[in-house]
């Protein structure tokens, strides 16, 4: 969930009629500190944000429950309350392996997460499960891949897949599927193939029209897409958008996007960078910005975009570990920092940036210099 606001100043220049309209520079709207949270004993890839829930997923198989600070069990998923940062208790979930994507339905009844795992609560479920609200397995509800799913989008009634697949429930999808939310039965008509490569990561664009697709892919249909496309939610069809790439050999990790522009975080090759795109036209890229380590998480708030990923000591030339502010429209960097700690990798892997706080998951250690590992909250202020 992103939350942004359009900074505008009118100036009164003379008695007439006339104003001149100047935009505010950028600047990050979230606390430096984090406030108290629950915390994990290994990474955090995914963080989801529905109602009153915040939703995460991971490589973890304990949690603290910050009322008491004890460690409770809970095997790669776990809920907390967005207002008070309170332990969902009856949220329990368990998987036999790594969860790196969740996602959530509109009115909040169904929990969808993908990974590399084979079984959910004891039963069968490859890489793939719905549970609802208190973590039961969704009756009926199968849709099991034959690889890892990377990333997850719920649009209305269907549920969005990328990753490493081949195929979805028994039939062929090259990294892409489209799945009903209530049936948990994948569309067959909805079947882009990608190829040199796998999708990562999914955005759907604000007109509700296109879904953005990041990855490592090379063509998309046939089509050279590397690592960045825009794909029609209903149809599957390549809009025709190719945006300028910023380096060769790199690939897309995340991918965000305004009513105007469209972000990237971006690894491999000589370090990584995050870099903006205009939304409408095929173009070089509007700015970059260049590191010491991969870009691979990315969301946006009031004109500001937040890059997490591996990098450290150096982010734009100056120094940032794990997680970046920086100004949308120009890539300046902003003085925000929470100077994440710990072994820079692996890193800063999911961001969220609501109206409440900026949720902040991966394998971090400390939070300005105080022990807080790998969950974090700043409250917008």
């Amino acid at each position: 969930m992103n939350h942004r606001k359009t900074k505008i100043i009118g100036l009164c220049v003379a008695a007439t009629a006339t104003f001149a309209l100047t935009v505010v520079p950028a600047h990050a709207d979230y606390s430096p500190a984090t406030r108290p949270t629950g915390t994990t004993n290994n990474v955090v890839y995914s963080i989801a944000v529905q109602g009153d829930r915040v939703y995460l997923g991971g490589a973890f198989t304990r949690v603290t429950d910050p009322a008491t600070g004890k460690p409770v069990v809970r095997n790669h998923l776990a809920a907390f309350d967005a207002v008070t940062g309170a332990l969902i208790p009856d949220f329990a979930p368990s998987t036999d392996g790594v969860v790196r994507a969740v996602a959530v339905s509109a009115d909040g009844s169904e929990v969808f997460f993908g990974g590399k795992f084979a079984n959910v609560n004891g039963s069968p479920e490859a890489n793939l499960a719905a549970t609802d609200s208190s973590g039961a397995l969704v009756p009926g509800w199968s849709a099991p891949t034959n690889k890892t799913v990377k990333d997850l989008a719920t649009v209305g009634d269907n549920v969005y897949v990328a990753g490493d697949f081949g195929t979805v429930g028994g039939a062929k999808h090259l990294g892409l599927a489209k799945i009903s939310a209530a049936t948990g039965a994948v569309d067959p008509a909805w079947s882009p193939s990608a190829t040199g490569g796998k999708p990562r990561s999914l955005y759907a664009s604000p007109d509700g029209v296109n879904l953005l697709v990041a990855g490592a892919f090379t063509t998309i249909n046939g089509a050279p897409r590397p690592f960045l496309v825009s794909l029609d939610l209903v149809s599957g069809a390549d809009s025709g958008w190719a945006p300028g790439w910023v380096c060769s050999g790199c690939d897309a990790f995340d991918v965000v996007a305004d009513a105007t522009t469209v972000y990237a975080g971006v690894g491999g090759g000589s370090g990584g960078r995050v870099a903006a795109w205009s939304a409408t036209t095929s173009a070089k890229p509007l700015w970059i910005d260049r590191n010491d380590g991969n870009v691979q998480a990315v969301a946006l708030s009031d004109g500001v975009l937040y890059a997490g990923g591996h990098f450290g000591p150096t982010f734009a030339d100056a120094t940032r570990h794990q997680l970046a502010a920086v100004d949308a429209a120009t890539g300046a960097l902003l003085p925000w920092d929470a100077a994440l700690g710990g072994n820079d990798y692996p890193g800063v892997w999911a961001l969220s940036a609501g109206p409440d706080f900026l949720r902040v998951g991966g394998g971090f250690t400390t939070v300005g210099g105080v022990p807080h590992a790998r969950y974090a909250e700043f409250a917008y202020q």
